[in-house]
């Protein structure tokens, strides 16, 4: 299925040293912030769950739906230290293997220059790199979800005994890891069904050798483990709670494309038309195509069940980067070699301001600029989202969970006679409450602080402190000669 040539062979031999670059760079910008950014709310939700099995999670997903990065986060909270660069280690070091793992498949798919194309892409990717910040499972799910679609095609053809034996045990685990997986599963083995490996189009009924072979062992046990959870649970642990709905997933498409990056989404469209227009590289190209239209269309009507997210088109986000690295491959072999390195310069350029963005406040709210302001003012009821990061911040300020509804915040008004409000601001508003509460502060609040790093992208992560009652709280210290106006 390789795209490769003799006329790349000027190309091979420098080759080692820019697939270094690329990984040096890689390495850089997730290391960069790893220990002093601020957690998340599902951080300290892994922390929670990892520690105690998640015991106590509550309704919603915990182990039982995601159980292989609890388990293996669990291990190493029984020698480490929970400091934040070492909650965060796992998802860097997968990470950087998964940008190293983009590229072997790609170069084993595509070629090799469409495979350092598609690292390169990896490596700057905003998405990735906030994902190999952040203690969850996402880089995870992303090596695992890459190594499979480069074990697959040898897997299906029979030509591998190790190929089939690494497809399914990837499968397995990735989908143990995070159940969207099978999202785009569904969509990669309808795929590969239909197409053959010699590039023609087929009645879409399965071949024997890949039920027995592939898809029989992967899906077999997991759906035992789907029975388990049913039986366990009631299958809460593969639901969200929270909102959802037509407006709720509306959302999901245009967020999962920024999240992305247009120009790569655009790249990756291009590349699954050159793809299919060749009989050898056709089975991927319907590959890419069937695994991010059938994320898209699952999640969607997902999200007519339960809560969904961006994030959960991570297991499809590696045929986005093959193929618009399948793109670049193209126009080397048509083009030339200057002609691929400008527009892996254009790709790149269309993906770096969202990138610096990221570099910038690490896509994700601060809020101990705001506890430390209150500790200098005078303590009072706090009023602030999510509880459970300003309580791992602040244990020793009175926190009152709060989403935005105005009747509620009437409510610890009229009880505390005023209050500190901390507000989460994304492009859209509040969050949560978004415009009814804002409209609330504005008539019973004054802005005491506002923390926002500038970014160069729409994304938008700002922190407000308003104080919320008739008279202002006293000071809890005697104002110092600093404090004193000149």
């Amino acid at each position: 299925m390789s795209l490769q040539d003799a006329g790349h062979r000027s190309f091979v031999a420098r080759e080692r040293w820019l697939l270094a670059a690329v990984l040096l760079l890689a390495a850089a910008v997730r290391v960069w912030g790893l220990g002093t950014l601020a957690f998340e709310q599902d951080e300290l939700y892994t922390l929670r769950d990892a520690a105690d099995f998640g015991a106590s999670a509550g309704d919603g997903p915990g182990i039982l739906g995601r159980p292989l990065y609890y388990l293996l986060q669990h291990a190493l909270l029984l020698v480490l230290p929970a400091e934040p660069w070492l909650l965060r280690a796992p998802a860097a070091l997968f990470g950087l293997l998964g940008v190293a793992a983009t590229w072997w498949a790609g170069r084993r798919l595509i070629g090799p220059v469409g495979g350092l194309a598609a690292a390169a892409l990896v490596a700057i990717s905003p998405w990735h790199i906030y994902h190999s910040q952040f203690a969850r499972y996402w880089t995870l799910l992303y090596l695992l979800a890459v190594l499979l679609y480069a074990a697959l095609p040898p897997a299906l053809d029979g030509s591998s005994r190790w190929a089939r034996v690494v497809a399914v045990t990837v499968g397995l685990l990735a989908a143990l890891t995070h159940p969207t997986f099978l999202f785009a599963l569904v969509g990669v083995a309808i795929a590969t069904t239909i197409v053959t490996a010699e590039g023609h189009v087929r009645a879409p009924v399965p071949r024997a050798g890949h039920l027995v072979h592939v898809w029989a062992p992967m899906l077999a046990p997991l759906a035992l483990w789907y029975g388990l959870v049913r039986l366990l649970d009631g299958g809460r642990a593969l639901r969200n709670p929270g909102a959802f709905g037509g407006e709720w997933s509306s959302r999901l498409v245009p967020a999962i494309i920024q999240w992305a990056g247009p120009v790569v989404v655009v790249a990756a469209l291009v590349g699954v038309v050159v793809l299919w227009r060749r009989a050898g590289t056709r089975r991927l190209a319907a590959t890419c195509a069937g695994g991010l239209a059938s994320v898209l269309l699952l999640l969607l009507l997902a999200g007519t069940r339960t809560a969904v997210f961006a994030d959960y088109g991570t297991a499809a986000l590696p045929l986005l980067f093959l193929a618009a690295g399948a793109a670049v491959q193209r126009a080397h072999e048509g083009l030339g070699g200057r002609f691929a390195a400008g527009f892996v310069a254009i790709l790149l350029a269309g993906v770096l301001p969202q990138t610096v963005s990221h570099l910038a406040d690490g896509t994700r709210f601060d809020f101990r600029p705001a506890h430390a302001a209150i500790r200098e003012v005078g303590a009072a009821p706090v009023v602030a989202w999510p509880v459970i990061v300003h309580r791992y911040y602040a244990p020793d300020l009175s926190v009152i969970e709060s989403d935005g509804d105005p009747a509620k915040l009437d409510q610890v008004l009229a009880e505390s006679g005023g209050f500190w409000a901390i507000s989460a601001i994304r492009r859209r508003g509040l969050v949560p409450g978004g415009p009814r509460a804002q409209r609330w502060i504005d008539e019973h609040c004054r802005r005491r602080g506002h923390w926002e790093a500038a970014r160069l992208d729409y994304r938008r992560y700002a922190v407000a402190l308003d104080w919320c009652g008739p008279t202002d709280p006293r000071p809890s210290r005697a104002p110092s000669a600093q404090d004193r106006d000149p």
